[in-house]
């Protein structure tokens, strides 16, 4: 199977071009992600905060350089985290971007396609720009193995691309909005083409996700969000 990788990191094997140092600092280098994806990031912290969760173990898959699991564990400072991704290559980048937060994170180099063997347990599951890149299959798969692991109440949080009829047009506009990623340009293999929204939506819903949401959306990449049931949701 071809290497599969997410914008933030490795989600899948770690053969290709995500095994290779090189490749990955050309694209963290050149990623636009740690600024136009800024808000949803911050906006992913905000939504958990406020449903007042004791968030003990963030656990961030597909964690690149850890841009995402930063935001969280600033954001709750006595949490623990798990940075997973298949590049070897990338954990090197991700050890070195997160070495302040290094007593607070453990590192683990694991594969998306085989999520009921990843260490999923806590009380958030990030993921960023990685699922696009996966079979519905896979994707269904991650979905139920997080909901079970998850903690009664706990967030999964998918920041990534999605399908859109309306691709075409976006890709027109969009550099007038946000400006060109030179990450966004080196070439990396995809199991699948991205899905549509609300499929990702309704694989939440059979995965026992109780009312999955989109509270953020800019053009074709979108932040999607859903809370396994517990008490005290509002």
């Amino acid at each position: 199977m071809t290497a599969t990788t997410g914008r933030d990191g490795a989600a899948g094997s770690a053969a290709g071009v995500w095994a290779d140092p090189a490749f990955v600092e050309r694209w963290v280098a050149g990623d636009i992600g740690p600024e136009a994806l800024r808000t949803p990031r911050a906006m992913t912290a905000a939504l958990i905060a406020d449903s007042r969760m004791d968030v003990r173990h963030v656990v961030d898959v597909g964690a690149g350089p850890g841009t995402y699991l930063r935001v969280l564990l600033d954001a709750f400072p006595e949490a623990t985290g798990v940075w997973i991704d298949a590049s070897e290559a990338m954990l090197g980048r991700a050890r070195t971007a997160l070495a302040d937060l290094t007593p607070r994170v453990r590192f683990e180099v694991g594969d998306l396609r085989a999520a009921e063997d990843l260490p999923l347990k806590g009380d958030v599951v990030l993921t960023s720009r990685a699922v696009h890149h996966f079979r519905p299959d896979t994707i269904r798969g991650f979905y139920g193995a997080a909901a079970r692991s998850l903690s009664p109440g706990g967030f999964l949080c998918n920041l990534d691309h999605f399908a859109t009829s309306w691709r075409e047009t976006y890709q027109r506009i969009k550099p007038g909005f946000v400006p060109r990623s030179g990450g966004g340009t080196e070439s990396h293999d995809h199991d699948a083409p991205p899905q549509p929204l609300e499929d990702h939506l309704t694989w939440l819903r059979d995965a026992g996700f109780v009312d999955p949401d989109v509270p953020w959306r800019l053009f074709w990449t979108a932040l999607v969000v859903g809370r396994t049931p517990g008490p005290h949701m509002s």
